[in-house]
């Protein structure tokens, strides 16, 4: 044990006996305590809330709060009414009516009304650098506003996950239309008016951000009166926070720390996964590149290792991106074993031959790629994968990139190699991340490739894509995805990693809150010490 795991055990331990000699809660009253302050152990600094342009459940998961979805999925993944209070389809699927709430405002004053869904959902068709453009603008033909409070969609070409994936979307969140022409990709926090629960009071960089109650929330006001999210990338401070009671919920602790937490008396909620964990690999440059490098380094990582070993045996190896229980699962795909002498003898065959320091060489050039990730979590898990990959030959040019400067590297293809994750629903099209070559958050760059045969399975995969999106039978739907991932296993376009509940720590005195989506919801929330 090092100094500092030393130090930090020693802090646990005089944490946890503090804690002990604290007292049980109050008994419970029969009503439901008002007011309060609800501090939240946050992972990552949230450098934008406008939830047309950031990515990320994290982000999300902290300005879901301001805002409200025309349709909720709940815990099941069914389509429930929020903003819209209901909704048809057209026979042929291609035609949605949606019949608005009279009775909600945006936190500006300014009414909500189907003007300002037309609005909302024009910014995206008209801005390519919203997270959906292409989905929107490949799809949606025509936002009419029919009255005050019905607006139609027409699409012009058929999507069968259209509702889900698109009206369910948080991309659709309304926002107050004279808060649009403020919105960019490059904007940050102030003046973000939506119509949710909470309203924005404040925001400092890599410090906090918090929220206040909204007093005319069309669902009545929520009973806590502040939510203040402190950003602690080091996970580790979490725990110790947890168990001194100086913070009251942590959406992210260490999942080898969960059975102390448990054991002190903390609330552990674990949300089925609905996500992926992956090593992305560019493909359209770099080593990985070349497709010999990529399929070694899949074989030269041990999932089960890390899962085991810091991920508290928690999640579950994923077979091809698609979480086993969802929608679009599928054994037909293969899957990818750890095999480290099997990754050697790839190399060797490509021509990359072990040194005599440990690095392989090919005329003279180190196989070293660059090894980009977020902070947090992603870092600590790819600190592992480097020394697995150090260990058939492959030494990686590491780096983490703080703040909000991953996301825009990751997506303009600035790395070779990746630890990330992405979410999806439980009914969703595509889970497993942003699997379509036109994404926004494309995982693998291949649109970008100078690689015929790579530029061929690009076009291939729009095309399963496309007859997947267009097939209402879920069936169908399902042999069609399977295609697709079976192209992304045969030419390792991404190592598809494990699937991970979503685990959630609160302290004993948080009540009536909600969770599911991996998504805490606190409206109903209240705090009773």
């Amino acid at each position: 044990m090092n100094r500092s795991q030393l130090a930090r055990t020693i802090l646990l331990a005089l944490t946890a006996l503090a804690v002990a000699f604290a007292g049980t809660a109050a008994a419970q009253s029969t009503s439901v305590p008002q007011g309060g302050t609800l501090t939240i152990a946050w992972p990552e600094a949230v450098n934008n809330l406008d939830l047309a342009y950031i990515a990320g459940w994290v982000a999300f998961g902290a300005a879901h709060h301001l805002t409200d979805p025309l349709i909720l999925l709940d815990a099941e993944g069914q389509p429930q009414p929020s903003l819209a209070q209901s909704w048809e389809v057209s026979d042929d699927n291609m035609v949605y009516t949606l019949h608005l709430r009279d009775d909600v405002t945006f936190h500006d004053g300014v009414r909500f009304d189907a003007e300002a869904v037309r609005a909302n959902i024009q910014r995206t068709l008209d801005d390519p650098d919203t997270m959906q453009h292409e989905r929107f603008t490949n799809t949606i033909g025509s936002v009419e506003v029919v009255d005050d409070f019905t607006v139609r969609i027409t699409l012009k070409e058929l999507d069968a996950s259209f509702l889900h994936d698109v009206l369910a979307h948080w991309q659709v969140r309304p926002i107050s239309p004279a808060d649009i022409p403020n919105r960019s990709a490059a904007t940050m926090t102030e003046g973000y008016a939506g119509t949710g629960p909470f309203k924005f009071e404040s925001f400092v960089a890599d410090d906090s951000f918090v929220v206040v109650k909204n007093e005319n929330y069309w669902r009545g006001a929520p009973n806590i009166d502040r939510v203040v999210f402190r950003f602690l990338p080091e996970l580790s401070v979490h725990t110790v926070e947890l168990l001194a009671g100086s913070v009251d919920v942590s959406t992210s602790p260490i999942l080898d720390d969960v059975p102390l937490l448990e054991a002190r008396g903390l609330q552990i909620v674990t949300a089925p996964a609905v996500g992926v964990n992956m090593l992305t690999m560019n493909v359209s440059r770099g080593f990985t590149a070349e497709l010999a490098v990529r399929q070694a380094i899949r074989h030269a990582v041990n999932r089960q290792e890390i899962v085991d070993s810091v991920l508290g045996g928690f999640p579950s190896l994923s077979r091809a991106g698609v979480p086993e229980g969802t929608a679009l699962y599928s054994e037909s795909v293969s899957t990818v074993e750890y095999d480290p002498e099997l990754a050697g003898r790839i190399l060797d065959e490509a021509g990359w031959l072990m040194g005599a320091d440990g690095v392989r060489y090919r005329d003279g050039v180190a196989l070293r790629p660059q090894f980009l990730n977020p902070p947090g979590a992603h870092a600590a898990n790819a600190e592992i994968v480097q020394e697995q990959l150090r260990l058939v030959g492959i030494d990686t040019r590491f780096e983490v990139a703080e703040g909000g400067t991953y996301g825009p590297r990751w997506r303009e293809g600035d790395y070779e190699l990746s630890m990330t994750a992405q979410g999806g629903t439980n009914w969703g099209s595509f889970i497993g991340g942003s699997v379509h070559p036109d994404d926004f958050w494309t995982v693998n760059q291949i649109r970008f490739s100078e690689d015929p045969e790579l530029l061929a399975v690009a076009d291939e995969l729009r095309e399963i894509i496309g007859e997947a999106r267009s097939t209402v039978d879920l069936e169908e739907r399902r042999a069609a995805w399977a295609r697709g991932q079976q192209l992304f296993q045969d030419y390792a376009l991404t190592y598809w990693l494990w699937h991970a509940p979503t685990v959630t720590a609160l302290q004993p005195w948080v009540k009536g809150y909600d969770f599911y989506t991996r998504t805490l919801f606190l409206h109903d929330a209240y705090i009773e010490r």
